[in-house]
């Protein structure tokens, strides 16, 4: 997983957050560390 990348799919229920952070690089990666 690129965590940089703003075209990420998500197939789970976080999918819609998940999208709409990935266009905010640091916040995308806290996200991903608060769903770990």
């Amino acid at each position: 997983m690129a965590l940089h990348s703003k075209s990420i799919t998500f197939k789970d229920q976080n999918s819609k957050i998940i999208k709409a952070t990935a266009t905010y690089p640091d916040e995308f990666k806290k996200l991903i560390n608060a769903l770990k």
